[in-house]
């Protein structure tokens, strides 16, 4: 066995055992986050660990942050959408369960597009986190992306200017760690800074793609107290709009598998890498 198996899986224990005693992951949260750790330190190149770590790590701290700062505006958040606290395996893997097959596949062929794929794919998901945690606090309220219909604070689907600028900063947090793995290991290159651009435009269409999909096919219901909520903790709960089977973690993950297949198609194209 690889000695970055171990590696990873010790720092993935570390990482997730204190998210688990800190309540942000629940135990089946706890363990996927280590196997798919283990997995990406293991099989992938070592930045997108670290991809991962800042993705991970700069989600909880605003989650905390609000949370703390704003209960308030996190509390409607969580009354809508029915969400736990703690982040579960379902929620690991739509988040990250891409960049882990983005790591078995540059095991088998490495190279520099693998890597602006792994880049592209947490620049995506942390695009669409930190517009969640973040667009929550705007006074302004969310105006679905397409039809530009106002919604209820929480929904998928709603964008503000708030959850906008935080999407595009998500993006940048990722985009500017892959500029700078560039330019210290392959040195500087005019196409290097376009390829880092595109990482950014790709991961912030991520979330407005995340948008589009949770406006037209997420599930949402309606409960005996006429609230609007998306995951159904009832028999009660009445379907009124998207498929029952499309939840927020299907829309995350098929908007950031949308966001790297087109976006990779665009970068063999220009051959930028």
């Amino acid at each position: 066995m690889s000695p970055n198996f171990i590696i990873g899986f010790i720092l993935s224990f570390i990482v997730a055992g204190l998210a688990y005693r800190k309540k942000s992951l629940t135990l089946s949260g706890m363990i996927s986050a280590i196997l798919l750790g283990t997995i990406v330190y293991g099989y992938g190149h070592w930045i997108f660990y670290v991809f991962m770590m800042f993705f991970f790590m700069s989600s909880l701290v605003i989650r905390k942050i609000v949370t703390v700062l704003y209960p308030s505006a996190h509390k409607t958040l969580t009354t809508h959408q029915r969400k736990h606290e703690a982040r579960t395996w379902v929620q690991v893997l739509a988040n990250g369960g891409l960049l882990g097959l983005i790591s078995f596949y540059y095991s088998i062929a490495p190279s520099n597009l693998v890597v602006f794929v792994a880049a592209l794919s947490m620049a995506a998901s942390t695009s669409d986190t930190w517009a969640s945690e973040i667009g929550i606090l705007s006074n302004q309220k969310p105006k679905s992306l397409i039809r530009r219909q106002e919604m209820e604070t929480g929904l998928s689907g709603g964008v503000t200017q708030l959850g906008l600028w935080a999407s595009l900063g998500g993006s940048a947090l990722i985009s500017f760690i892959f500029g700078i793995f560039l330019l210290f290991t392959k040195g500087f290159n005019p196409e290097y800074l376009l390829a880092t651009l595109l990482c950014l435009i790709g991961g912030f269409s991520g979330s407005l793609v995340d948008s589009i999909l949770g406006e037209f096919f997420q599930a949402k219901y309606k409960t005996l107290k006429s609230e609007i909520i998306e995951v159904s903790g009832s028999s009660t709960d009445a379907l009124i709009h998207g498929l029952r089977w499309v939840d927020n973690n299907l829309v995350n993950f098929l908007s950031n598998l949308a966001v790297v297949g087109s976006f990779s198609f665009v970068m063999l194209w220009t051959q930028w890498l």
